[in-house]
């Protein structure tokens, strides 16, 4: 092979590597792009409940921690609601309606989506971009900042206006948290978030029987989500007490210690007296 051959070759050779480097760099500001558009639109119009509507009241929101089998969920019939994810699946430990429903995620959606009865809930949540099952009605759309963003809860942030994107967080839990806030509820308990995941690699995630998707999920995770969760948590509880809004962990065990525990069986006892 002569030199010019050779000369042709490599330049040929390195036109190609400019190419795919290229390539690689405008997918990446794409992504970039669709990630800020998708967390700055306003969202206003697609919000069905009102600011304060709520305001004074307390409400419970839900997990799906295995904790919450030791649990009698019938006594929160009465009660101002919020469950996520498979939620409807409460209706096994005796929680047979809520008033709030959420999803944030994708693969959710698409997974048991549809499998939510229409009657089980008032009010429907979506975060992000998450196209609704056909089946879902009363639906609020609501953004939310990515990880990439940084303005998440974990580093102390908070979002109280929501007609701009809510604060990021690991669990969906804390993205109802900040909705119950902009409702007015000034009394808000926590049950089933146990955030333990380290034990729940070879075992069970929720109360409920994991999907198979659930546990290749946990399986690859490369971070655990359990002390930026306590982080958030605590920059949550300390934030909203200087508004004269509290927060509980009302749950059993579980390693949820960033906020204050209270019995949930004691938040009952004077319902029952009245009665």
């Amino acid at each position: 092979m002569n030199d010019k051959i050779k000369i042709l070759l490599k330049e040929k050779i390195l036109k190609e590597k400019t190419y795919l480097k290229l390539r690689r760099l405008y997918f990446c500001v794409l992504l970039f792009i669709k990630n800020t558009k998708r967390i700055e639109y306003s969202i206003k119009k697609n919000v069905r409940i009102q600011k304060g509507e709520f305001s004074g009241a307390r409400c419970f929101i839900i997990g799906g921690a295995p904790s919450l089998k030791a649990m009698d969920l019938e006594v929160l019939n009465d009660e101002y609601t919020f469950v996520c994810n498979r939620g409807y699946l409460l209706k096994k430990l005796g929680l047979s309606k809520v008033k709030f429903y959420g999803i944030s995620d994708n693969q959710a959606m698409l997974d048991y989506g549809k499998l939510i009865p229409r009657g089980y809930y008032e009010e429907f949540f979506l975060f992000r971009d998450i196209v609704p099952s056909k089946n879902l009605r009363n639906i609020s759309y609501f953004s939310m900042y990515t990880k990439r963003s940084k303005k998440s809860m974990f580093n102390n942030f908070f979002q109280f206006d929501l007609s701009k994107p809510i604060a990021h967080s690991y669990t969906i839990v804390l993205q109802l948290l900040q909705i119950a806030v902009w409702l007015g509820f000034k009394e808000i308990y926590f049950i089933g978030v146990d955030n333990n995941f380290k034990e729940t690699v070879n075992s069970n995630m929720h109360w409920y029987r994991d999907t198979l998707q659930e546990k290749t999920n946990i399986q690859f995770w490369d971070h655990d989500p359990a002390e930026d969760n306590s982080r958030a948590f605590s920059y949550a509880y300390k934030i909203l007490q200087k508004k004269g809004i509290s927060i509980y962990n009302a749950g059993v065990g579980g390693n949820l210690n960033s906020i204050p525990r209270v019995c949930f069986q004691d938040l009952f006892k004077k319902e029952k007296i009245n009665k």
